[in-house]
């Protein structure tokens, strides 16, 4: 999947920059709470960051409502857990919104 920049963007030299450093970081990071980084697109008409098609659904749809207590923690260690491997790395991720907590089936069912 590529998510593409907006024509503005694409043309700022500091988001040039950050595309060419999100190049040599993001294809190293493997973990289970982040979406793998197939390729980031720095140069050329589509610039973005391609990824692989991640399972599941935002978070508010996966859980609607009050859920109990252990489960919101529970996603919250892995949200936190994928945001401090990216901050290791050096990368800032940005806005963290419900829209781009993606909520995966379990392997168990």
């Amino acid at each position: 999947m590529l998510a593409s920049l907006p024509p503005g963007f694409a043309a700022r030299r500091d988001v040039r920059s950050r595309l060419v450093r999100a190049a040599k970081i993001f294809p190293a990071l493997d973990h289970p709470a982040l979406v793998r980084v197939i390729e980031v697109r720095a140069d050329g008409p589509a610039q973005g960051v391609v990824t692989e098609v991640a399972p599941g659904l935002p978070l508010l749809q996966a859980l609607p409502g009050a859920v109990p207590i252990g489960v919101a923690l529970g996603v919250l260690g892995q949200v936190a857990e994928g945001l401090h491997m990216l901050h290791a790395a050096g990368v800032v991720h940005g806005a963290v919104t419900p829209e781009r907590v993606l909520c995966a089936p379990r392997p168990d069912g």
